[in-house]
């Protein structure tokens, strides 16, 4: 991919059929990342006027820190190489269920070995709102984005509210953008207590690295508010003096 001509990525927020209908033949749709948030790619140029077009009709565009036109036929050259490369490396059937971002579909065993099909990722749109749009098909789902940040975890919440509303939860493991100084243990920490709120189970063993005790606690909380009669201090100063002429006069009562 660096050895192909430099390029520029463009997001903006219209949907995949908005989008399509104002592209221009040297642009390509990207990536489909939410009900409204597409992507488009192609050499700088065009780009440009593109995000100028869009400008001038009031819709919001953001420009991606990209070195290259991914996605898009800047990529086409070097499709058959990559090809060949996946072909020279061992491939197997996924153990697990993987969603496929090129189809929206459920990745097949035969997708999955295929050499070509790991290179039309490098020419074709990502197809993600389709593809976790698919995932949320079973109610009930929690999506975890594990990473450096949270730049998935916004157009999930936006597929979410579109496809499950109040169905499935959205948990990031990293704080957002702009606050990477938080403290990642505790932020992973309330992560993983938002998970278990959720119904996932956490092996709490492995977390901890032995294992933990489970304790009784009030059934509500203490307000750790004193009522106490705080007593003056001069007063009590003076009271061994006082108590020390009481007990002189009872004495003397005793002995008379």
């Amino acid at each position: 991919m660096q050895s192909m001509p430099g390029g520029s990525m463009l997001a903006l927020r219209l949907s995949e059929a908005d989008t399509r209908a104002l592209l221009p033949a040297d642009l390509a749709l990207a990536a489909v990342n939410a009900p409204a948030l597409s992507i488009v790619s192609g050499p700088a140029s065009a780009v440009d006027a593109f995000e100028a077009g869009l400008k001038a009709k009031n819709i919001g565009a953001i420009r991606l820190h990209t070195s290259h036109a991914f996605h898009s036929a800047m990529m086409e050259p070097i499709v058959e190489s990559f090809s060949r490369e996946v072909a020279a490396l061992p491939r197997h059937a996924p153990l697990l269920p993987i969603i496929s971002t090129l189809t929206g579909e459920l990745l097949s065993a035969e997708q999955a070995q295929d050499p070509a099909y790991w290179a039309r990722q490098l020419r074709e749109a990502v197809r993600f709102a389709p593809a976790v749009t698919q995932l949320l098909a079973t109610p009930g789902r929690v999506l975890l984005e594990v990473g450096p940040g949270q730049s998935l975890s916004g157009p999930l919440r936006q597929i979410s509210a579109a496809v499950a509303p109040g169905k499935s939860a959205t948990i990031s493991s990293a704080p957002p953008a702009g606050q990477e100084d938080a403290s990642a243990s505790e932020f992973f920490a309330q992560a993983l207590g938002r998970l278990w709120t959720a119904g996932i189970a956490p092996d709490w063993e492995k977390l901890h690295g032995s294992p933990r005790r489970k304790i009784g606690l009030p059934t509500y909380a203490f307000a750790r508010t004193r009522h106490w009669i705080e007593t003056d201090a001069s007063v009590g100063r003076a009271a061994p003096a006082i108590t020390g002429i009481a007990n002189a006069v009872q004495v003397g009562r005793d002995v008379a």
